[in-house]
């Protein structure tokens, strides 16, 4: 746990008063915690099914801000804003939610994972565990900006390692951001090599170039 984490809520709300995750406008007493009403029109349902928004504008800073600015908080609320997703398209058809891991440098500089601050809230309403011991990164990434599928996919391969024990029968596996897919991709073949569940994904965000694939 974030040693933030421990801070009553109370506490924490005067010390540091709610900010719009999208463009970090100091909300009023008035204003639920979340986007500015500025900032919420601007948020877009993704059309791709197993993503929830797409990546742009309010949802990209706050997504920048949630793993570069040390915004950890933000999480519970983006990952609230998937559940109605999650709901629709997997409510009863799955045993747990395993978060894509952090190689343990990058969690050791970041402090947290932010697909699995993403993931509670998901799996509270599916009423399944999250388990992050199952599976493991244990090739350390590198920026990937601008970098093609092919050459994420090349990147990626052999990125993660999967136990092979203690996997329930039905799995979703979650991240933060969809760029190409190859994340996904990497982390699906591991698990597939360790044992043959059943997986499904889901994500916050897609990016639009990936948006019809």
């Amino acid at each position: 746990m974030h040693p933030l984490a421990r801070i009553p809520r109370d506490l924490f709300v005067c010390l540091a008063p709610p900010r719009c995750p999208g463009c970090d406008q100091r909300l009023s007493p008035s204003e639920p915690a979340g986007f500015c009403v500025v900032c919420a029109p601007l948020i877009e349902e993704a059309r791709f099914g197993s993503a929830c928004f797409e990546y742009g504008g309010p949802l990209a800073e706050a997504v920048r801000a949630l793993k570069y600015l040390g915004r950890w908080r933000v999480a519970e609320y983006l990952g609230g804003l998937m559940v109605p997703r999650a709901l629709r398209l997997y409510r009863g058809r799955v045993d747990a939610v395993v978060p894509i891991p952090l190689h343990r440098k990058r969690l050791r500089t970041r402090g947290y994972n932010q697909a699995e601050l993403l993931a509670r809230p998901v799996a509270r309403m599916l009423r399944v565990p999250v388990r992050r011991g199952l599976l493991e990164r244990v090739k350390a990434g590198r920026p990937q900006v601008g970098v093609g599928r092919s050459e994420r996919a090349l990147a990626l391969r052999g990125a993660f390692a999967a136990t092979e024990s203690g996997w329930p029968p039905r799995v979703l596996i979650l991240d933060d951001v969809r760029t190409t897919g190859a994340t996904l991709d990497a982390a699906t073949a591991a698990i597939k090599a360790a044992q043959p569940v059943t997986l499904h994904r889901l994500t916050l965000a897609v990016t639009v170039a990936d948006d019809v694939s």
